[in-house]
């Protein structure tokens, strides 16, 4: 039987976590061919604009030169101007492979958002799934684990393997290599960190030799003065806002903020309240917004900056501030 794994994501950028995979894909379970389809927008992120279609490709075609195995890079979708969904995706790929043959490749993190997906029911039918995880990462330990949407279609689960209603299967995999994300990585590089360890040299040389995520430096953006204005419009529209000064410790970024919404909404509005103001104010945007959608918890992540706006009873649930209790607390003026 042929064996097909596809391997789809913004790959903004491809890095060490990624490669690590495809490589025990093929050396490991016995795929006849490995499918890479980058994206032109996740549906899930659409407020974050990936870099370039052609620096994309071309950091793929870098990092897999030396892989073993066929590795495929499938660019239709890519080269679209639009999201890409899983359903379309494997519309296309019934047209040449069973459901059995066919298996659907992603990171534990996106396997948790997977009843959240257009036709996710229909998905399910469509094709297997291989769900990656990596340290500190662990396979869930029953099906009270796995996502609400998916515990229905289940007709077992043991050892981080599931057998769906629907004849398909969820196998959950350990690759062993850091916690790497994509976000991770363009954090470090646009805040001048290493990055050493996450990203494939010779990608880093294409990166730093065509610019390709402009480090921020202390002359574009007074973090000092963000975190005041945030933590400003914050005390005046939130409950309990407080910040942190971190410099002196070993983090990943400098300050911090945590404010209390009176509802799932009102966070919702708060954090596109402080993304407009940010970008209106400073010229920037977060790497990364997590948690917008539900709105328990969202997080703007600015590099040195990380704003935490909650429901107020999850941020007593979560007592987040004990994290920070060696920083120096800011006042708002």
């Amino acid at each position: 039987m042929n064996k097909v794994a596809l391997f789809g994501g913004t790959f903004d950028p491809v890095h060490l976590g990624h490669t690590a995979c495809l490589h025990h894909l093929v050396e490991n379970m016995d795929f006849s061919k490995v499918v890479l389809i980058p994206t032109s927008q996740n549906p899930m992120k659409l407020d974050q604009s990936p870099v370039s279609r052609e620096d994309r490709l071309k950091m793929i075609e870098i990092a897999t030169a030396e892989l073993q195995g066929e590795i495929i890079v499938d660019e239709s979708e890519v080269l679209q101007d639009k999201p890409s969904y899983s359903y379309d995706t494997l519309k296309r790929y019934q047209k040449d492979y069973q459901p059995e043959e066919l298996f659907l490749v992603m990171g534990v993190d996106t396997f948790a958002e997977l009843d959240q997906w257009k036709n996710f029911e229909q998905i399910l039918e469509m094709t297997n799934f291989i769900v990656v995880s990596r340290p500190p990462y662990r396979r869930p330990l029953g099906i009270e684990d796995l996502p609400a949407g998916i515990r229905p279609h289940v007709n077992s689960y043991e050892r981080g393997f599931a057998l769906l209603n629907t004849g398909r299967t969820v196998e959950f995999v350990n690759i062993k290599t850091e916690d790497i994300s994509s976000t991770l990585v363009r954090k470090k590089l646009k805040t001048g960190k290493s990055i050493q360890s996450l990203i494939d040299i010779n990608v880093e040389r294409y990166i730093k030799e065509n610019n390709i995520y402009p480090s921020l430096s202390p002359d574009d953006v007074d973090f000092a003065q963000l975190t005041q204005r945030v933590g400003l419009l914050l005390k005046e529209r939130a409950m309990n806002a407080a910040g942190y000064d971190l410099r002196s410790l070993d983090r990943l970024y400098d300050y911090t903020l945590v404010a209390s919404a009176t509802s799932t909404k009102q966070a919702q509005s708060l954090a596109n309240l402080v993304k407009d103001q940010v970008k209106e104010e400073f010229g920037l945007s977060p790497f990364s917004i997590e948690g917008r959608e539900e709105g328990r918890w969202v997080i703007l992540d600015y590099g040195a900056l990380i704003v935490h706006i909650f429901y107020d009873y999850v941020r007593q649930e979560y007592r987040l501030e004990e994290l920070w209790r060696e920083g120096r607390p800011l006042v708002f003026q």
